[in-house]
């Protein structure tokens, strides 16, 4: 069975409370895919609520060691997150309380999360209403076996992203970005002085993976399993350069992406049947949290031949809030004119370097 069927299979039989039937559906999907971390989570969730509660932990591990390899805050986000759920399963809410803190710290994509949080929250409050509360509380914070005292050790400190990056077995910076068209999703991975011969991508019709060194022995996964929508495979293509990866994936229907992945079990996949055509030229999902739709600006020739060179920001400026507004100021004029971003989160605190296009340098004028 293909292996997006496999997945679907496996949700639907979650959705109906079938868990040895969804225990079986991940478990082929996964032979197929061993790294495909939502996965893990999924079936996590059915060997939990089937009562097999030792290889449900199993599979958190798992998804746990695959979200710290990539480093990708959401992913580890929802490990936390189910990790949570486990222990408050076992009627343990502080713990469940802690980790789901730490959940929503690592931007979880959860859309339950808010309701677990203010249910553990009360449940602790509960407790330390009790004259023992203290230290029952202080007895449910203990860690339950040793991988979770390694997991502390990790966290405990912080749980901001470069501290997951400073654990994180990576020897060099890497982080990843992208846009899309009507037609396709163009990915590009930051990561400078790759060997193009070391880079592995393999293509999949519903997922993406890439592998390649990142030094001292250690390795760079990257891997989106369920993607969003479906992918012609023999259309996708990536290039190697000398500070980035980019990597092309073509749409097998014209649609536009909410996401680059699909959570398993989510509404928001899109089905292939019903593609939205109606969205043309470029959408950069990830450049703001206030949505810009960039295929709105109409640029005709003949209007650019006569017109200011920041016509094309100003129209971007005018339609921007205050905070895009302030970002993308700060963003524009320190770097003079190379760097724009509308996400006032990310300028805030950051000082924005002059990054010319890959085969230029810049200069200093005197």
């Amino acid at each position: 069975m293909a292996a997006d069927k496999l997945i679907k299979q496996g949700d639907s039989y979650l959705r109906n409370k079938a868990y040895p039937e969804a225990i079986d559906a991940y478990t082929d999907y996964l032979k197929q895919s061993p790294k495909a971390l939502q996965a893990l989570l999924q079936r996590s969730v059915a060997f939990q609520r089937s009562g097999d509660l030792a290889k449900a932990k199993e599979d958190i591990v798992k998804a746990f060691n695959i979200a710290q390899q990539t480093g990708k805050k959401q992913d580890i986000g929802d490990c936390f997150y189910r990790l949570a759920i486990y222990h408050y399963s076992k009627n343990n809410c502080g713990k469940a309380s802690k980790f789901l803190d730490r959940a929503e710290q690592l931007d979880c994509r959860e859309p339950s999360l808010a309701i677990w949080k203010a249910k553990s929250h009360k449940d602790v409050q509960a407790i330390l209403a009790k004259p023992d509360g203290p230290h029952q509380l202080q007895a449910q914070l203990a860690p339950e076996d040793s991988w979770e005292t390694m997991l502390e050790s990790r966290f405990s400190k912080s749980t901001s992203i470069d501290e997951i990056n400073k654990h994180a077995p990576l020897k060099i910076k890497i982080r990843e970005d992208w846009y899309q068209t009507k037609d396709e999703v163009v990915i590009t991975i930051y990561a400078k002085n790759i060997n193009p011969e070391s880079v592995h991508i393999q293509f999949r019709p519903r997922a993406v993976s890439v592998e390649f060194p990142s030094g001292s022995g250690s390795e760079y996964n990257y891997n989106l399993d369920p993607l969003y929508g479906a992918i012609d495979t023999s259309k996708c293509e990536y290039t190697v350069k000398s500070t980035k990866i980019e990597i092309t994936l073509a749409k097998k229907t014209a649609h536009k992406w909410t996401a680059l992945e699909a959570s398993a079990g989510s509404a928001d996949i899109v089905h292939e049947e019903t593609p939205q055509t109606e969205q043309t030229g470029l959408v950069y999902p990830t450049s703001s949290k206030k949505a810009i739709n960039w295929a709105s600006f109409s640029v005709e020739e003949e209007e650019e031949k006569d017109e200011d060179p920041n016509a094309f920001f100003s129209k971007i400026y005018k339609d921007a809030d205050d905070e895009a507004r302030r970002a993308m100021m700060k963003s524009f004029t320190q770097s003079n004119g190379t760097v724009l971003t509308t996400d006032w989160s990310e300028a805030q605190a950051k000082t924005f370097e002059t990054s010319p296009p890959d085969g230029m340098e810049s200069k200093k004028w005197t």
